[in-house]
């Protein structure tokens, strides 16, 4: 299957008529790494190390290594120019940083994964697909390689994106590119069965020495972009509102605001909190409150007095929102919350 196309339009730039591409041919969300509603290691001023799980980056992505081992990073960066390839070609100026912490001597794989929902995985059933994307290395890799490679399986909603492993999987031939500390585009083209009901992205090295590789042991990676077809067309830059709403379904931060209470069942609910964008589930949901204490809200009593580390919890859950119940007694409650429905 070639590329599809659906109209045509006038280069603004030559006048000619050239054939227009499909709009959200791109089945990743966040391919370039501009949403980091984190906010990890953005402009990678402090990377941020992964313990003994995973670790999430900018949205939709995680990180982990074999064996749960530690000493992985994560980070984002915003600065990319006009002289690199990603900027010169499709305007893309964020990247995902991905690598080794400095000092840690572990030859464990380091991952960067994604993955899809089977809802989203099935229109890929028996269709030739492209995966592409823009790589570099730093100075110091210690891997002989970066590769990439496109899983299927039999499972649903299994997240691999948190080290998660993928039921009847299928590994698609890997994508090997050689190591450059220069950006360059990568693709590869496979054919899937007929059979899968998942489908997730790994990319990922092996440090090949134990010897310290410093603070420049990483790779990064922006412009990731999957689609029907033998033909990587170009990144599709879909408008920053859309993309932050595609994250949204999957993780939501909410801004610390005040909320008023009432009663019910003999206890105390914030009125019902709505969130921006329907989560995939209703997921798991935590309030904090002024001092940042998870599970805790700020109650206000009926003069301007305040209460922090005032217990809470979780009613109504759903994927439209949820409710706050505390202790009975305030005018009105103050909290932020992040509400997770990540695979």
């Amino acid at each position: 299957m070639s590329a599809t196309t659906t109209s045509v339009y006038v280069d603004p730039n030559t006048g000619g008529v050239q054939a227009g591409l499909m709009q959200f041919r791109n089945g990743i969300i966040n391919g370039d790494m501009r949403i980091n509603q984190r906010g990890t290691s953005t402009n990678l001023t402090a990377m941020t190390a992964i313990g003994t799980t995973y670790g999430y980056v900018c949205d939709r992505w995680g990180v982990y290594r074999s064996a749960y081992a530690t000493g992985a990073q994560i980070g984002q960066g915003t600065d990319l120019t006009l002289s690199d390839l990603p900027f010169s070609e499709a305007r893309l100026y964020t990247y995902g940083r991905v690598g080794r912490v400095a000092g840690n001597t572990s030859t464990n794989t380091v991952y960067l994964a994604y993955g899809f929902e089977s809802i989203d995985s099935k229109i890929y059933i028996g269709q030739k697909i492209t995966l592409s994307f823009y790589c570099r290395m730093g100075a110091s890799f210690s891997g002989s390689s970066l590769t990439a490679q496109i899983l299927t399986g039999t499972g649903t909603d299994e997240g691999i994106a948190r080290g998660a492993n993928i039921s009847g999987a299928t590994g698609y031939s890997g994508l090997t590119t050689p190591i450059s500390t220069n950006w360059i585009k990568k693709y590869v083209t496979v054919t899937l069965n007929n059979s899968h009901n998942q489908l997730a992205i790994n990319f990922f090295y092996s440090p090949i020495n134990t010897t310290n590789a410093g603070s420049s042991d990483y790779f990064d990676i922006t412009g990731i972009q999957l689609e029907k077809g033998a033909v990587a067309t170009p990144f599709e830059v879909r408008p920053f509102s859309v993309e932050l709403q595609l994250c949204q379904r999957y993780y939501e931060v909410g801004p610390r605001a005040y909320y008023t209470y009432g009663t019910a069942y003999g206890g105390g609910y914030a009125n019902f909190i709505s969130y921006k964008v329907s989560k995939r589930l209703s997921g798991t949901v935590t309030v904090y409150d002024d001092i940042n204490n998870a599970n805790k809200v700020r109650g206000y009593g009926p003069s301007s007095s305040f209460v922090d580390n005032v217990a809470s919890g979780i009613e109504n859950s759903s994927i439209a929102g949820f409710s706050v119940l505390a202790t009975p007694g305030y005018g009105f409650l103050s909290l932020y919350w992040i509400a997770s429905s990540e695979l």
